[in-house]
């Protein structure tokens, strides 16, 4: 088990929020090209 700084964990935590951000949005791009 490795341990993480304090910095590594809220760069994976930021990094983690985005990916989900992205999918988010790449979820509602889709939804407005079918509205359109």
């Amino acid at each position: 088990m490795t341990f993480l700084t304090h910095e590594e964990q809220q760069n994976d935590k930021l990094s983690f929020h985005l990916s989900i951000n992205e999918q988010k949005n790449a979820a509602n791009g889709i939804k407005h090209i079918n509205l359109y």
